[in-house]
């Protein structure tokens, strides 16, 4: 999936990581 956060501000980057462990910790 690296390969795709290609373009994405670091912020906006581990928001997404954030909310994608939250989901998979539900």
């Amino acid at each position: 999936e690296a390969a795709m956060v290609h373009g994405i501000d670091s912020d906006e980057l581990v928001t997404k990581i954030n909310e994608y462990l939250a989901t998979k910790n539900a």
